[in-house]
């Protein structure tokens, strides 16, 4: 049913928001600890796969959760261009420049879901990332001060 598919796309888009604010630095630690086989396998994982799992949620909903499968015919061809040149990587020098290009249309592609009314929740229905946002602008001295408590 299509509230039971918008509730689990909403989990989903939590999951890769949260993945992505854990891992986004192991690509370029990795590529400066001279790893640069990890640092292409962290940007597989952690950089494309989110990329194309968002575009996915924008542009084929019912099937989201497909990852590269089918890119080139369900996506419009200004998407498939942008993964392709993000799925392309010659050198390991250029990981970063790209990891950048993922990183904005990461965040441009969660707006656009955010503007459809499609908000990232954790699987309690809770949005965690708005309760962070609410938490982290309290002052660090009201935060930790427990003298009262």
């Amino acid at each position: 049913d299509s509230t039971e598919h918008s509730q689990r796309m909403r989990e989903a888009l939590h999951q890769e928001v949260m993945r992505w604010i854990l891992y986004r630095d192991f690509i370029a630690k990795e590529i400066a600890r001279g790893r640069t086989i990890d640092a292409f396998g962290f940007y597989l994982g952690f950089a494309v796969r989110p990329v194309i799992t968002v575009l996915g949620m924008l542009h084929r909903p019912d099937r989201f959760d497909y990852g590269f499968r089918y890119v080139k015919e369900e996506m419009p061809p200004d998407a498939v261009r942008a993964i392709e040149r993000l799925c392309y990587v010659s050198t390991p020098s250029e990981l970063l420049v790209r990891f950048e290009e993922a990183s904005d249309l990461f965040a441009r592609s969660v707006e656009a879901l955010r503007a459809r009314g499609i908000e990232p929740i954790d699987s309690k229905g809770v949005d965690l990332l708005a309760v962070q946002s609410r938490t982290s602008n309290a002052s660090p001295s009201k935060r930790n001060d427990t003298r009262g408590t």
